[in-house]
């Protein structure tokens, strides 16, 4: 039983697909974020806030279906992808500067949305390492203990308390020059808004997350209780 299982987990048919959302979804604020909405009632706000709930979701499906480990190999493929993105904006919006002045036509518009993106960046690997792994270990550890029940509740405890902290920090570096021109009743009011939307995107999606896992286990036949068996008590498994 045990060996058919590892057989099937070995070429999973939809791990990859997701894995390349969740490197999409991990980007995307980076390229929104300096583009603003003005939404009523909340005043001007970063677009990109309404984006960065969904990968939350994505890295709780695949955690809940393949695993701890498939979900830590996600995250850590989304950092490589993301940080050979920002490097290489970084170059081209750079490389103008020894260059003839003619080489830089529409050059301003790189420049302003991905100028100094670097910064950003440092926060959101250090985030990612520390507070996404955290919010995978939660759940998988909760998984365990509540023998796979009530994934709605389990991602929104885990993943609530990641983008909580997640927020926090990484708004701060991300607008840190409105922060010291506006002062810290922007920063609150910022972390506020930007952590009850992506919960409230989280929740949104709770749902229809819950209804892919269920395709997604009959389809891939698994049910990763052994992943998380191994995790948690660093057992070795003779086959």
């Amino acid at each position: 039983m045990i060996n058919q299982m590892n057989n099937k987990l070995k070429f999973p048919k939809y791990l990859t697909t997701l894995t390349g959302l969740f490197c999409f979804f991990f980007i995307l604020p980076t390229i929104l974020l300096k583009k603003t909405i003005l939404i009523p009632y909340l005043g001007l706000l970063p677009i990109s806030i309404f984006f960065t709930g969904i990968y939350f979701v994505l890295l709780d499906i695949i955690t809940e279906v393949y695993g701890y480990f498939e979900a830590r190999k996600a995250l850590y493929s989304a950092l490589l992808v993301y940080t050979l993105f920002v490097f290489i904006m970084e170059f081209v919006v750079n490389i103008n500067q020894y260059l003839s002045n003619t080489s830089n036509i529409n050059n301003n518009a790189y420049l302003l949305i991905f100028s100094n993106t670097y910064v950003t960046w440092i926060s959101v690997v250090l985030c990612a390492l520390i507070f996404d792994i955290f919010n995978i270990r939660l759940m998988s550890k909760l998984k365990f203990l509540l023998k796979s029940k009530y994934f709605i509740v389990r991602s929104l405890i885990s993943s609530s308390s990641a983008i909580i902290m997640f927020s926090i920090v990484t708004n701060f570096f991300a607008f840190y020059k409105q922060i010291l021109s506006s002062g810290f009743i922007f920063y609150l009011e910022l972390n506020t808004v930007s952590i009850l939307v992506k919960i409230t995107t989280l929740t949104i999606f709770s749902i229809p997350s819950w209804l892919i896992i269920n395709f997604l286990k009959k389809s891939e036949h698994i049910d990763i209780i052994q992943d998380i068996n191994l995790f948690l008590f660093n057992k070795k498994e003779n086959i």
